[in-house]
């Protein structure tokens, strides 16, 4: 993943809706790996704002750690 999201210096949170327009990924995986533990976020009443610096990270170094390296 060469290109960033977000600049890295202003964290960022966002609703799971506009998470998935940012990241391409679904819904469902959000909501399931939020219950999971797995996406950084917090809770603003009833709303879920995922941290978005911390999640590229977190997807950059899944990236990187399931390469196949031949």
């Amino acid at each position: 993943m060469d290109r960033k999201i977000i600049d890295m210096n202003h964290p960022m949170f966002l609703p799971i809706k506009e998470a998935v327009k940012v990241t391409g990924l679904s819904e469902y995986y959000f909501r399931q790996n939020l219950k999971a533990g797995k996406i950084p976020h917090i809770r603003c009443g009833s709303k879920i704002l995922i941290n978005m610096p911390l999640l590229e990270a977190e997807l950059e170094r899944l990236a990187t750690s399931t390469l196949v390296k031949l």
